[in-house]
């Protein structure tokens, strides 16, 4: 499974979807429980996936297909900041085998998480995995959630006594100015990463999106000082987002667009979100599986499962984490947009 949105990203979407799960090692035959979770206090349900991989000697597709290795029936339950939240099942969907490829079954239990069993930065997490069917048996893990970072630099100005949006330069190099936990909670990130997202149309009107990056995940500041308190800061060379969002955007076909307007108003949410900067904190366990593993593919055969977290009677592989993020809307100088082909008229002074 290649990555679409990055690391946190890839590791959430393979909480969604059927990665590998085959377990090619010369070691008796058992059942082995995979588990994959990552708290988002933003999203109003949470994803947790379970499944029984399968270590064989045999064709692993071939006893696989005769075989049953979902994870149906089992009771998962999240704790925490004073909730009890049990997890709903999430019906099979159907698989299409017409190409004749096994795909491995997988089971994902919803917790919803709205209103006030929202969950909360800085608290302690407890999943919690049973089975009525066979007593005694248990997986659990835990996660606490990081402090949701607030961004600094790019801001919002006032101009007039309206909001606008402020330029962010990516034909040059240009820094992510940020502040961990202004909070103050008492437990911190173990890493960080930002992103930066750019919504347009293509030329037959249906929208699309590109992301830069994420970065790799960092831990102190990269290429720049802070140079206020705790606040870190990461630099993005110069033409360094610029390049890449032509690469891409310029193998579209000719006629796309994007919605520049408005970049002043009087309310947050009136202006223009075409493009977001979002930085993004990774709880330990979550960044140091990712860190350990290659996120954009999860094949057990190269996992290195010391860094798993999940524990209980039953031998597990996976990750329970957690992560919080926070964007700003920011605006593309005029110059950018032409050399991104978001605008027709060349800007004076404007070169690649």
């Amino acid at each position: 499974m290649r990555s679409l949105a990055g690391a946190v990203a890839t590791i959430c979407l393979c909480v969604m979807a059927s990665c590998s799960e085959e377990v090619k090692v010369f070691a008796p035959e058992k059942n082995i429980w995979a588990v994959y979770g990552a708290l988002d206090p933003e999203a109003d349900t949470q994803i947790v996936r379970v499944s029984r991989v399968f270590q064989v000697r045999s064709d692993a597709y071939t006893y696989a297909a005769g075989q049953d290795v979902s994870a149906r029936g089992l009771k998962v339950a999240l704790t925490g900041g004073g909730l009890l939240l049990t997890a709903t099942e999430v019906p099979d969907s159907p698989i299409d085998t017409s190409s004749g490829d096994f795909a491995p079954f997988t089971t994902l239990y919803k917790i919803a998480t709205r209103d006030s069993n929202r969950l909360l930065p800085g608290q302690r997490y407890e999943l919690h995995i049973s089975d009525e069917q066979r007593p005694g048996w248990q997986l659990a893990a835990h996660t606490t959630l990081p402090p949701r970072p607030r961004i600094n630099l790019p801001l919002l100005t006032i101009r007039q006594g309206e909001k606008c949006l402020s330029f962010l330069p990516v034909k040059d190099s240009f820094q992510v100015l940020f502040t961990p936990n202004p909070q103050r909670l008492p437990v911190t990130a173990y890493r960080y990463e930002i992103r930066i997202d750019i919504a347009y149309y293509r030329a037959d009107g249906s929208p699309a999106l590109y992301r830069y990056g994420p970065t790799p995940l960092f831990a102190g500041s990269r290429g720049c000082a802070s140079g206020a308190g705790n606040a870190l800061c990461y630099e993005f060379r110069d033409g360094q987002v610029l390049d890449a969002m032509r690469a891409n955007l310029l193998r579209e076909e000719a006629g796309y667009s994007y919605e520049s307007e408005p970049r002043c108003g009087g309310i947050f949410d009136d202006l223009s979100e075409s493009l977001l900067v979002r930085v993004t904190a990774v709880d330990t366990f979550l960044a140091q599986y990712m860190l350990a593993n290659d996120p954009r593919t999860l094949n057990f055969n190269d996992v290195r499962r010391e860094y798993s977290n999940i524990r209980g009677t039953e031998e597990a592989v996976g990750v329970f984490g957690s992560f919080s993020g926070t964007s700003v809307p920011a605006g593309i100088d005029a110059c950018a947009e032409y050399l991104l082909g978001l605008r027709v008229e060349k800007p004076f002074g404007c070169v690649p």
